[in-house]
């Protein structure tokens, strides 16, 4: 398996090519570190290199390259083709259920991904296709509304069809996500003359304005108080996981006295690693409800789990209104929701924008913002490692406040609140 991040060679630009820390092609020396990685004894930063893959990896493969990927396919398939995969897993959201909040404070129908064939993924100028021994499976870059990543998964949604996933068997999720953004970009200003501004829930040429209707929330009722077996095992289950993580990790705290545990509101967090919302429910307050990809609902343990934790699933692939609802729902019985306004984590350990209808919703909410800085998770447990590492974790809470909503555009409102999280973390 491709690392998830170094997919391509300072060196030569060869992708998937390093084998034992050796280039194939080049012979470079490569060794990798949680802030930076050395090819043949250059240092380069991983926010240097996580950009020169957005501008060196080329949508049309190298001739080698696409030659050993096509070997099983039929020309007649590839006439016209810019890039084939190796074996891949082809899934789609095809299973629909009904799930039921905590203590039924929510519910809504969520869809499961599951496996439709194997086969090899072809990129054209202006679609993709899934080619399989059975069906072949064809797709219009006009269609496509998201293009994302969910874990080993190359996520995407067009229209008319639930969202599909798409597991490389040798190669980075991550080239993916690039490719196909480099493929919409140039769709996009060929003929649209927009420039996307956001992939992920959905496509966007353009920031839009901010909402006109605004949150009307009723006064809190009795706070939501867990059944007495929910509360043993729940309690039980957080001191189990704090024992584990302190063995790896050791948390500081600062800024405890901004947080005010009975105050209704939003808890932003900046996401780094996938255990951050472990890290802020175990080490500081249990009772914050994160929101959580709908796909992490798919098996009934963790279901079961993420329920008794008064997780909200959203959608990752559209802009989705039922979280709203059951997020006012959570709000109204006094609990705090919890959000990664970047809307996943990042890759080289730099906060990512954030997302706009995040944005929009705190804005339209008019409740209490509590900004939660995460610092260090991410050379704790990075997005491409397999494995976790030891690391000093640090939380701090600024003061909160509220968005004052149709003062400011939706963009100068995302500004502000990044600005906030970028002085905490020192980035520019």
């Amino acid at each position: 398996m491709a690392h998830q991040l170094v997919l391509l060679c300072p060196n030569c630009l060869a992708e998937d090519s390093f084998s034992r820390s050796v280039c194939r092609v080049c012979n470079a020396s490569l060794k990798i570190q949680r802030h930076s990685l050395f090819c043949n004894g250059r240092l380069i930063g991983l926010p240097d290199y996580y950009q020169f893959l957005r501008e060196h990896l080329k949508v049309v493969q190298a001739g080698g390259e696409f030659a050993a990927a096509s070997a099983r396919l039929a020309a007649s398939d590839l006439s016209g083709a810019i890039r084939v995969s190796y074996p891949a897993v082809l899934r789609q959201g095809k299973r629909r259920f009904r799930f039921s909040g905590y203590h039924g404070v929510f519910s809504r129908a969520l869809e499961i991904p599951r496996p439709l064939a194997e086969g090899q993924l072809v990129m054209f100028e202006d679609r993709a296709e899934f080619l399989t021994p059975a069906k072949n499976f064809s797709w219009n870059l006009d269609d496509f509304t998201c293009v994302t990543t969910n874990g080993h998964y190359f996520e995407f949604k067009v229209k008319g069809q639930p969202f599909f996933q798409i597991r490389f068997l040798q190669e980075s999720v991550l080239k993916y996500e690039i490719l196909f953004r480099k493929q919409l970009d140039a769709l996009y200003g060929a003929r649209r003359l927009q420039r996307i501004v956001e992939y992920q829930p959905r496509l966007r040429g353009d920031i839009p304005r901010p909402g006109q209707r605004f949150w009307n929330l009723s006064a809190s009722r009795e706070p939501e108080k867990p059944y007495l077996a929910e509360k043993a095992l729940m309690g039980s289950l957080r001191r189990v996981l704090k024992r584990l993580l302190q063995t790896l990790i050791a948390v500081e705290i600062r800024g405890a006295e901004h947080w005010q545990r009975e105050t209704r509101g939003f808890a932003l967090l900046n996401h780094q690693s996938a255990l951050d919302p472990f890290i802020a429910g175990v080490f500081w307050d249990h009772r914050i409800a994160f929101l959580a990809k709908s796909t992490s609902f798919a098996h009934r343990l963790p279901r079961l789990f993420l329920k008794w934790a008064m997780c909200l699933p959203t959608t990752r692939y559209q802009t989705d209104s039922e979280v709203i609802f059951a997020a006012k729902a959570l709000l109204r019985r006094g609990i705090k929701v919890g959000i990664f306004p970047e809307g996943e984590r990042c890759w080289d350990g730099r906060m990512q924008p954030f997302k706009l209808n995040v944005v929009k919703m705190l804005a339209a909410s008019r409740e209490a913002i509590f900004p939660v800085v995460i610092q260090n998770a991410f050379q704790f447990w990075p997005r491409w490692a397999k494995l976790p590492r030891r690391a000093r974790i640090k939380l701090s809470f600024l003061a909160p406040f509220c968005l004052l909503p149709g003062l400011h555009s939706l963009d100068e409102q995302r500004c502000f609140l990044e600005g906030l999280f970028r002085a905490e973390l020192k980035e520019e």
